[in-house]
């Protein structure tokens, strides 16, 4: 493998990570805002009501994969 794949391979795997570090405070934030309380720390816990379990990771997982998209997507514009 040569030294321009190589760094491309880590270059495009580490812009997806950063993304998905940078963003996971956001659902945060934004549970917040909203709740006024605390996300759950454990959404499979059994003193989490369903609704609070499904919109908490349906939020988070829409936040972080759209992070690690856009991450991505800037890394390949920038290479």
């Amino acid at each position: 493998m040569d030294k321009e794949k190589a760094g491309w391979l880590l270059f495009v795997g580490g812009a997806p990570a950063l993304g998905s570090f940078l963003t996971r405070q956001s659902p945060n934030q934004a549970w917040r805002i909203a709740y006024k309380e605390d996300p759950p720390q454990d959404p499979s816990a059994w003193d989490v009501e369903w609704k609070d379990a499904v919109v908490w990771t349906l939020a988070t997982s829409v936040v972080v994969g759209m992070g690690r998209l856009l991450a991505r997507r800037g890394a390949a514009a920038g290479w």
